[in-house]
């Protein structure tokens, strides 16, 4: 069903930018074994959120937020 589809990628979106948020960093490749996804799929994820204004930078295979950014400091309109 396609908008199972949708559902499953807005919860890992969601679930990105949260662990994001309270860890700090998150792996690809991890999240990829996690949601049983590939890797690339988990990529582009994170790309849509980088899209989306939320500053993600990527060093060595971990995307992490921007230094000083967190989900608390924004208001959504």
């Amino acid at each position: 069903m396609k908008n199972d589809s949708y559902d499953r990628k807005i919860f890992r979106l969601l679930y990105m930018l949260n662990k994001l948020n309270e860890e700090g960093s998150v792996k690809a490749s991890e999240l990829a074994i996690e949601f049983s996804v590939t890797t690339r799929t988990v990529q582009r994820d994170l790309v849509l959120l980088d899209i989306a204004g939320f500053p993600i930078i990527q060093k060595n295979g971990i995307q992490k937020f921007n230094r000083g950014f967190s989900l608390r400091k924004i208001t959504l309109k």
